[in-house]
Formats: C-alpha cells, sequence, structure tokens
C-alpha cells in the first residue's frame, strides 16, 4: 500500500512540476520581453528590401524544329551589393530585362532544357548591362516548365 501511495504522490509532484513548467514557458506574461527579442531582425526590413529587386516573370518559348516546343517560365529576384545601386539597377531596368530575354532565348534555343546554371548567366548579363559590382547575384525564385498544347 506504501508503494502505491508512492507511486501516486510522485506522479502528482511530476504533473505538476509539468503544469509548472509548461505555464513558465508557454502562457506567462512577461510583458512580451521574449517575443520582441525573437521578433527583432539582424537586418531591418527597410535595408533587406532595398537590396532585392523583384523582376517580373520571364516568359521563354522553346523553339524547336520550326515550332514552339515548350514554354519555360522564369522568375528570378536581383540582389544588388548595397541600397545606392538598387537606383541604377531600377533606372537601367528596361535595358537589363530586354539583355535576359534575348539572353535567355538563345540559352534556351540551343540547349536542351536544362535550369541549371542560369543564375550564373543571368549574373554576367547583368554584369554586362549595369556594370560590375552592382549586382551581387541573381536568385532564381522558380522556374516552370510547360508543354506547348
Amino acid at each position: 500500500m506504501r508503494v502505491i501511495i508512492a507511486a501516486v504522490v510522485l506522479l502528482l509532484f511530476l504533473l505538476g512540476l509539468g503544469g509548472a513548467a509548461g505555464w513558465y514557458f508557454l502562457l506567462r506574461d512577461d510583458g512580451g520581453v521574449m517575443a520582441e527579442k525573437a521578433a527583432v531582425p539582424d537586418i531591418p526590413t527597410e535595408i533587406d528590401q532595398l537590396r532585392f529587386i523583384k523582376l517580373d516573370a520571364f516568359s521563354i518559348p522553346v523553339i524547336r524544329y520550326g515550332k514552339v516546343d515548350k514554354y519555360i517560365l522564369l522568375q528570378a529576384t536581383l540582389e544588388v551589393v548595397e541600397p545606392s545601386a538598387r537606383q541604377r539597377a531600377q533606372r537601367l531596368m528596361p535595358r537589363l530585362k530586354n539583355a535576359f530575354l534575348m539572353d535567355l532565348h538563345g540559352y534556351f534555343a540551343d540547349r536542351p532544357v536544362d535550369k541549371k546554371g542560369v543564375n550564373t548567366r543571368m549574373k554576367r548579363v547583368a554584369d554586362r548591362t549595369l556594370g560590375p559590382d552592382i549586382v551581387k547575384e541573381v536568385l532564381i525564385e522558380g522556374a516552370f516548365e510547360r508543354n506547348s498544347p
């Protein structure tokens, strides 16, 4: 009988300890201090948004044997070196988009459809068009392939 009572007391003690720990870590109101520390990013969002330029999606038809074989839809984002470089990239954006489209049409026309290495190729085009030390990286967010109807 003593063993059963000791086991019940131990079980109740462990349940109470678990409840106290759950309250302390999950339900305790500490004035939002812990939440504020977790919510503050290392880089302010204004600076972070100034470093990235989201481009419109590129739709590239892949032409084989005189007809459109498939379409490649490419979504890309430019990462600029610093926020001041963003102004130069925005000012020359029509020229850059045209250079990207011309290069991507040629890239997918004479190669098998392979999306590897597209970002390094687009980085070289950006460096040629905007100048070196403007674009840090070209990030491919999505590449989709659709067969022609």
